[in-house]
């Protein structure tokens, strides 16, 4: 999971599935309306899913 790490994981290296937001608000105009609506806050249980037409689901 980004942002969180094992003993045995490379801490210089960066997270897989590090996107930046500019790059993500290019891609998803979903996630680009959730960005601008502030609705982005850090869910302490649960997923929050985004689907891109060309790519997998984000979670």
């Amino acid at each position: 999971m980004p942002g969180r790490s094992g003993p045995d994981e490379d801490l210089e290296a960066p997270a897989v599935g590090h996107v930046p937001v500019g790059e993500l608000s290019t891609l998803s105009p979903e996630f680009r309306s959730q960005w601008a609506a502030h609705n982005v806050r850090i869910h302490h249980d649960g997923t929050k899913r985004l689907r891109h037409p060309r790519s997998a689901a984000w979670s």
